[in-house]
């Protein structure tokens, strides 16, 4: 019985969500990918520096009701997670529901 306790009490802990990235590194990833934010209201779109997207996940991060948190957090976990070029627009569903939340 107490091998069971044991085992339990170490999965809780070993099976802990995993820290949602900050916009600095969330961000810092995704560009290294050689991926960018694109200003559509330009023409032709032309990327955003990196130092605005990060200064705009912030502001992104701090108008983001409580109830929407989670689809925030989701979005900067998978922009951390992009490794290459190849995954530029792997974060859609993501931001979609993030922006679709109300």
């Amino acid at each position: 019985m107490t091998k069971a306790l044991v085992m339990v009490a170490a999965c809780l802990v070993g099976c802990a969500e995993e820290e949602v990235p900050s916009c600095q590194d969330a961000v810092t990833n995704y560009y290294g990918a050689g991926c960018a934010f694109q200003n559509l209201a330009t023409t032709p779109p032309t990327p955003y520096t990196q130092n605005e997207a990060i200064l705009s996940c912030k502001d992104v991060n701090n108008a983001v009701p409580d109830r929407c948190q989670e689809f925030f957090d989701d979005f900067v976990s998978c922009l951390d997670g992009v490794s290459s070029t190849a995954q530029c627009t792997s974060c859609t569903d993501e931001q979609d529901a993030l922006f679709g939340c109300q």
